[in-house]
Formats: structure tokens, C-alpha cells, sequence
């Protein structure tokens, strides 16, 4: 977390762990799927945080035209609809295209099994379905 400071909004100020990251992982990817839990009704701070981060230096080579699938989680009945309603708004911001099928998986907790994996094959259908379209996107 050496990346938040009081600088991190100034180029100059971006941490050497963003930019590596950045510059490895971001920058020559051409897609992003984000799976995310609900936090508060919409997007974990932390991940907003990130987008934030690494938007600083070099905005356009890191998100402009590039795709993005969402997948959101919850224990809750919405599958964390409001959180990828938040975050295709901040994606569209940063002209990053978002796939239209976007995936909520409601009632996580039920999904899985006595070791945390997910056991559902219905959810496990729909995933695969979800990564294919995302594949040709």
C-alpha cells in the first residue's frame, strides 16, 4: 500500500510498485475481467483505490479502447448489481468498452463448497458461457 500518499495523484508522485505494475500487467493487456465482491453496496474502496492509482501516469495506454467483463459476488440476493453499475461507469469514464453480459453471482456463500471452491454447476455453466463471449469481445 506504499502507493497511497499524498502525491499518488501527480505523475511524479505514482509509486515504483504501481508503475511496475502498470507497466508489466496493465499496459499490454488488451482485456480485464474484474471479479469482485460487494463492499457497501457497490465496488471495494481498495479496487477503486487501484483504478485510481494507475490512471495517474498513463492514462491512455493503460485503459483507453480496451475491454473489460464484470462479474460481481455477493452473499446478498443482487449478485452485486450496483457495484458493476458503478464500475462500468468509471470503465466508460476511462473509455474502456464493458462487456453487456455482465454476471451476478448471487448467494456466494452457497455456492461453494466445505473447502471455499465453487461447487455450482449451474453458476459454473454460466461463468463458462460468460468467458467465452468475453474471449470473442
Amino acid at each position: 500500500l506504499d502507493f497511497i500518499n499524498t502525491e499518488m495523484y501527480t505523475r511524479k508522485g505514482q509509486s515504483e510498485k504501481i508503475s511496475a505494475i502498470q507497466e508489466q500487467y496493465m499496459i499490454p493487456s488488451h482485456k480485464f475481467w474484474f471479479i469482485f465482491p460487494e463492499y457497501n453496496g457497490g465496488v471495494p474502496g481498495i479496487l477503486k483505490l487501484f483504478i485510481d492509482a494507475i490512471s495517474v501516469r498513463d492514462i491512455k495506454s493503460t485503459f483507453h479502447g480496451k475491454k473489460a467483463c464484470l462479474t460481481g459476488i455477493s452473499t446478498g440476493r443482487a449478485g452485486n448489481l450496483r457495484g458493476m453499475d458503478h464500475l462500468t461507469n468509471i470503465l466508460n469514464y476511462l473509455q474502456v468498452i464493458v462487456l453487456p453480459n455482465r454476471l451476478p453471482i448471487s448467494s456466494i456463500m452457497n455456492l461453494k463448497d466445505a473447502e471455499g471452491q465453487l461447487s455450482d454447476t449451474a453458476t459454473w455453466t454460466i461463468l463458462k458461457n460468460q468467458a467465452n463471449q468475453f474471449l470473442s469481445f
